[in-house]
């Protein structure tokens, strides 16, 4: 599997696993990599079209459709695709259990959404999120076929659907905002890319339900995917109640500047390790009875994300403001402090990316539950109290937030995996941290160098920085952990091959 691409150990798996997983690796990058590509390109063209009170509409009414995905799908997708039997009669059970849940979701959403508006002071919310929760039965309908095609590593066949998908939104909503229809751009764009993936997967898909349904099937599904949808629900109070509290406390423009920061260092961060996501937990639930292979795939994993998540946090923290200044215009004042204290805390975040998926794969999902539960308890009330503030409160103590979390959650997977870091590891991750600051050194001195920065000829000024941070951060960690670099190589030569 991946652990052999890392160091050539013949791990006792079967091979076609192995391979599937392998070539998992290149096309689950290009989803995520190009299928992100076009998204960014069109927030950034809104931006300067639309004013930053369409996005805050947006952002009510995400908080609220997130929220009732969570409930459509109850876990069941992550139940399926850990099923290593009765996978046809499962889907069918899956299919016919996401769709019911989401239209009952719809019509609850549709005759709260006046509640919801005054909650917020915005009326404009209650068409919007109507129309906007239209996605939700349409994300129902293919989500068994996407929970097959990760199961098998049928990664390919997702890449190609999502990539022609995810130019649709862009298409529909630039011309729209051009014609003046504000913040419907970007909802009927939204829309119209949730409707053509749908399609795309019905098409590529020979998987279709019947009206049987398995009750003792069922039992077992919703029993394990109970405890995935209670730790999504608390993930959901965790990010969504940044969102909340910001709207309530501050208001609908301050909204859409921090939801827009947000949505740019989530993009970043996303593009690069939401591909390994889905690998991870398929490829965890088949080493599940192997546990010496899967405690050192898992350490080997969490290493090489550290590598790359460190230093991107420090990046994106150095030119935050160069940014800022080159692409955002006066509207989006004070959105420079949010990309540069949220790019830390994402780049903490991902370092137990890993986590969730090896505490399911070993049949203890109530671990994610309990451990995002105790969180919830001590996040919500510092959102409250740090709110008021402003933003760039309220980010420092997200940021603490988000450490005292990390540093919980690895104590606890430790002791579940039976895991001893040995010094020499330890000493491993110092020399990526010391690797870090060294790069973010360089970083700083080529941003003094270059300011002033003014307009978006500047952005080759970005370009360099940034390829220039990237190159010295190789070469600092070549010097301090070569096995770093040795591994990664491998690992992007072999997945290429195949």
């Amino acid at each position: 599997m991946k652990e052999k691409i890392l160091d050539q150990n013949n791990l006792n798996l079967p091979n076609n696993i192995k391979n599937k997983a392998i070539k998992s690796l290149k096309w689950s990058f290009l989803n995520e990599f190009i299928a992100s590509l076009f998204p960014p390109i069109v927030t950034l063209i809104l931006a300067r079209l639309l004013i930053p009170s369409d996005f805050g509409i947006i952002a009510i009414a995400t908080i609220f459709i997130s929220l009732a995905k969570l409930f459509q799908d109850f876990g069941l997708a992550k139940a399926l695709i850990q099923r290593d039997k009765d996978v046809k009669e499962s889907a069918n059970v899956v299919f016919w259990g996401n769709f019911i849940l989401s239209f009952l979701i719809f019509l609850t959403l549709f005759f709260i959404a006046p509640i919801i508006a005054d909650i917020f002071r915005e009326a404009r919310v209650i068409f919007v999120l109507r129309v906007l929760s239209l996605q939700i039965i349409f994300v129902s309908l293919s989500s068994v076929q996407i929970a097959l095609f990760q199961r098998e590593f049928y990664f390919k066949k997702i890449f190609f659907n999502r990539l022609i998908s995810s130019f649709v939104p862009g298409f529909v909503s630039i011309p729209l905002a051009f014609l003046n229809f504000g913040v419907w751009a970007i909802v009927l764009g939204s829309l119209a890319g949730s409707f053509i993936q749908m399609v795309f997967f019905w098409f590529t898909s020979s998987w279709r339900p019947n009206m049987s349904f398995d009750k003792i099937l069922a039992r077992q599904l919703f029993g394990f995917g109970g405890w995935i949808l209670l730790e999504t629900f608390f993930a959901w109070l965790i990010v969504q109640g940044e969102s909340m509290a910001v709207g309530y406390f501050l208001d609908i423009k301050e909204l859409g500047i921090y939801q827009m920061g947000a949505t740019f260092v989530l993009l970043v961060f996303g593009t690069v390790f939401n591909s390994i996501i889905p690998i991870l937990y398929s490829t965890f639930s088949r080493l599940q009875k192997y546990d010496k292979e899967l405690r050192e795939y898992f350490l080997k994993i969490t290493k090489l994300v550290s590598a790359l998540s460190l230093p991107m946090g420090m990046g994106l923290t150095i030119i935050s403001v160069p940014f800022s200044a080159i692409v955002f215009n006066e509207k989006w004042s004070g959105i420079a402090q949010v990309i540069l204290i949220l790019s830390l805390v994402q780049s903490v975040s991902w370092l137990i990316c890993a986590n969730s998926g090896v505490m399911r794969a070993i049949g203890r999902p109530d671990i994610n539950s309990k451990l995002l539960g105790f969180f919830v308890v001590i996040s919500v009330p510092i959102y409250i109290v740090s709110a008021p503030f402003g933003i760039f409160t309220f980010c420092l103590a997200r940021l603490g937030l988000e450490t005292v979390y990390v540093f919980l959650n690895f104590i606890v997977v430790k002791k579940v995996l039976k895991i001893s870091f040995q010094p020499f590891q330890l000493i491993g991750y110092a020399k990526i941290i010391i690797a870090v600051l060294l790069m973010g050194s360089v970083a700083h001195a080529l941003v003094v160098l270059f300011s002033p920065f003014e307009g978006i000829a500047s952005l080759y000024k970005i370009f360099i920085i940034t390829f220039t941070g990237a190159i010295s951060y190789i070469g600092f960690l070549y010097l301090f952990d070569r096995s770093i670099i040795n591994q990664s190589k491998e690992l992007l030569i072999t997945a290429l091959k195949r």
